[in-house]
Formats: structure tokens, C-alpha cells, sequence
């Protein structure tokens, strides 16, 4: 009787094991996974941002194009200004060292030619007067 009972109450602790598992089984089977529909959204989903991806490096890359070709303008008309600058800059340097000539040679040679003369005058001058002095 002893075995019968030890026997009986293992094959009650099977089956109520066998139920639980069953039962545990049974609920991850309802644990929900994602329905073909919202796999085939994702999906969806997923093509249509790499597609956005793709739109969004193109365009990237046509404003970098773009940016660079302005860029090489700007660069092409700035060494054009730089150039007009420094011709500019040359003719203006020859008319200033011109303008330095003519001032030399028009008004400071007249007046140190004309410094010298009233040097002599004023020599001149002081002689006659010692010997109007001495007279």
C-alpha cells in the first residue's frame, strides 16, 4: 500500500507538472509576435527610408557640387580683383613717384634756387653794410 500511495501521489505531481508546462507552454504561445500586416509595414516602412536615405545623399551631393562651383567663382573673382588691385596699386605708385619728381623739379628746385640767391643778396647785403659802417 505504501508503494501504491507513494505511486499514485508521483503520478498526481506528473500530471499537475504536465498541466503546468502545458499551461506555460499555452501562454507563450500567446505571446503576441508581429502579424505578417505589420511586418509587411515595416517592411514598407523600412524601403521607403532608404529610399529617403538615398533622395537625401543625392541631394547632398548636388549641393556640394554646387557649393564648390560657386566657391571656384567667387575664388576666380576675388584673384581678378586682387590682380585689378595690384595693377592699380603699380600705376599708382609710378604717378606718386612721378608726382615726387615734378614737385622736386616745379616748386622745391625754384625755391632753393631762389633760397640761394637771397643767401647771396643777404652776403651782399651785410658787405654793404660794413663798409658803410667803416665809413
Amino acid at each position: 500500500m505504501k508503494t501504491w500511495t507513494r505511486n499514485s501521489l508521483l503520478t498526481v505531481l506528473a500530471v499537475i507538472f504536465c498541466c503546468f508546462l502545458f499551461a506555460g507552454c499555452e501562454n507563450n504561445a500567446n505571446i503576441e509576435t508581429p502579424s505578417e500586416k505589420k511586418s509587411r509595414l515595416i517592411a514598407v516602412e523600412n524601403a521607403q527610408l532608404k529610399k529617403d536615405l538615398e533622395n537625401q545623399k543625392v541631394l547632398c551631393k548636388t549641393q556640394l557640387t554646387n557649393q564648390e562651383k560657386r566657391s571656384d567663382r567667387d575664388i576666380k573673382r576675388l584673384n581678378n580683383a586682387l590682380d585689378n588691385c595690384k595693377k592699380e596699386n603699380q600705376s599708382l605708385q609710378e604717378i606718386s613717384k612721378g608726382g615726387v619728381e615734378n614737385y622736386m623739379s616745379d616748386i622745391v628746385g625754384p625755391l632753393s634756387d631762389r633760397v640761394v640767391e637771397l643767401e647771396k643778396e643777404n652776403e651782399a647785403l651785410k658787405g654793404q653794410i660794413e663798409q658803410l659802417k667803416k665809413q
